[in-house]
């Protein structure tokens, strides 16, 4: 990983004109002013728990191990060991050669921008977009008559050239000139700044030339690889360096993924010619202890987020987080929902993950948000509707509610309750349920638990008052017997035959339980139209 002062990230404004405006997000206090992603002082950006930075060396042997790769003198000759096609490598090569870019570059530190006190303006650090920005200010002014507050506004920070370039937002094809057409190296943040960016060089009559990377770990489901800009003569104009987003890349615990990004970020920013000074950094965070770091992280912005990782990491290594540890690890929440604090008890005692109670909680908030809003935009257009003088037709919900439940009463009401016995006699069903109480069972099975209950739950319900749940919550659970899969689970009132292993059908508890074998579904429906055809 790398730092210096011509590394420019860029916001969508910046690549749709001229010259762009950066958004900055000041304090109330202008004395205060902090550029967006500077550490103020005694704070930072690594856990006490990190290693020590590694060496250069260190870190290039790490990554070449990890990789499976043949040694290399640096992270661009690693990278261009990887390249699978030898003119495409050639062509990188001859790009990466070119003479430098001419970069201005601030007299003041940009990490102690933050420091001064009543400042009445930022440090200079390129002449060029300072001269462009009064420029654009002024014609602001010009044209605005005062409906523009111009001290609200913000000025790019960084040099009108940089060596590299962060696109972290979706550029625009609104318009051709744009900061980042002036740089030679891009790194795209995240899936659709990469769509969108390539978007915007076709749509300038540039094309696109993939540069297929032989590494281990898919990028956005596909291979990884690189991206030429090329014009009309052949001559290539950019590099595009795909990247993930930080959510992901930091949050990475898998060391060959580290090392790939390592790999790719070292070697990227060597190609610009810029300084590494972190080289084994995503390396040495995958290894450290997922689950301690998230239990840790109660003040991340996305506490929903932090449930499923939990969740996600529990399920993996099938440690099942106790309810104190989840209490404690989001006390902030739950001291003010006291019955939120009884059901991560309760779930414990039901034999259920505890955090399961975190997840139910953030599902049930979601849905209640979207409820409201589509019952606000509803009453909105039932209102818009009534001053038009229109009339809404009749909702039928209740009249085929009405009719599903009368239907229910007589054939499937049987039907449905025969599903919902075979289920629970399944193998797999027996397994999890006979591990409720025992302290080593294993998250998945927890889980498995948990689903039979809440089928129990809504069986009952459904025994109260028939609807659709029931049924949806049955095919949800098991792959059944029935024309498209004849050799799906079997569910006959009179069938007393129930297996005594695994049965690859209930698929849904296969997946909760952990079993290994999860056959293919019987036969695919695209098999049987074939032949109907």
């Amino acid at each position: 990983m790398s730092t210096n002062s011509s590394i420019r990230a860029v916001s969508p404004t910046q690549v749709e004109s001229e010259p762009p405006a950066k958004r900055r997000r000041l304090l109330q206090d202008e004395d205060e002013a902090v550029e967006l992603g500077t550490l103020v002082p005694d704070e930072s950006s690594h856990s006490e728990d990190e290693e020590p930075t590694w060496s250069y060396a260190q870190a290039l042997s790490n990554t070449s191990n990890l990789l499976e790769l043949p040694s290399a003198r640096s992270f661009k000759e690693l990278l261009f060991s990887v390249i699978k096609s030898d003119d495409k490598r050639d062509e990188v090569i001859k790009f990466a050669s070119l003479p430098a870019l001419n970069v201005a570059e601030s007299q003041v530190p940009v990490t102690e921008w933050h420091g001064k006190e009543n400042r009445a303006d930022w440090d200079v650090h390129c002449p060029e977009i300072d001269s462009a920005w009064r420029d654009f200010v002024k014609g602001v002014e010009d044209t605005a008559d005062g409906s523009v507050r111009i001290d609200a506004m913000s000025a790019p920070s960084g040099p009108l050239r940089s060596k590299a370039t962060f696109l972290w937002h979706y550029p625009t094809t609104t318009l051709l000139h744009g900061l980042s057409q002036n740089d030679r190296f891009i790194f795209t943040v995240g899936k659709w700044a990469h769509v969108a960016l390539k978007k915007l060089w076709t749509s300038t009559g540039k094309t696109i030339e993939d540069v297929a990377l032989s590494l281990p770990a898919e990028m956005f489901h596909t291979k990884p690889k690189l991206c030429l800009v090329k014009d009309s003569d052949s001559n290539i104009v950019q590099l595009i360096i795909p990247v993930y987003h930080g959510q992901f890349a930091f949050n990475n615990f898998r060391e060959k993924v580290g090392a790939q990004w390592d790999l790719i970020y070292n070697a990227g920013c060597e190609l610009a010619d810029i300084p590494v000074v972190n080289p084994g950094l995503f390396t040495r965070m995958s290894k450290r202890d997922p689950l301690k770091s998230i239990l840790q992280d109660r003040d991340n912005p996305w506490q929903s987020w932090r449930v499923d990782r939990i969740m996600a990491i529990s399920y993996e290594s099938g440690n099942i987080i106790p309810a104190q540890v989840v209490i404690t690890a989001f006390a902030h929440i739950v001291k003010s929902l006291p019955e939120l604090e009884r059901e991560i008890l309760a779930c414990e005692e039901r034999g259920h993950p505890p955090i399961a109670a975190l997840s139910d909680y953030f599902v049930k908030k979601n849905q209640t948000k979207a409820a409201n809003a589509n019952q606000r935009k509803a009453k909105e257009a039932a209102t818009e509707a009534a001053e038009d003088g229109e009339v809404g037709a009749p909702s039928g919900s209740r009249y085929k509610k009405r009719v599903f439940a009368d239907r229910s009463a007589n054939g499937s009401y049987k039907q449905l309750i025969s599903k919902y016995n075979a289920i629970m006699n399944t193998y797999e069903a027996k397994t999890a349920l006979a591990q409720r109480h025992s302290p080593d069972k294993k998250h998945r099975i927890a889980l498995g638990i948990r689903r039979l209950d809440r089928l129990t739950k809504i069986r009952d319900q459904y025994i109260e008052a028939p609807t659709r749940a029931f049924s949806t919550a049955l095919t949800q659970v098991a792959n059944w017997k029935s024309k498209a899969y004849p050799d799906g689970l079997e569910f006959a009132v009179e069938d007393t035959r129930w297996p005594n292993e695994e049965s690859p059908l209930v698929y849904v508890l296969n997946k909760a339980l952990g079993n290994t074998h999860n056959k293919p579904l019987a036969r695919k429906v695209e098999e049987i139209e074939d032949e109907a055809s």
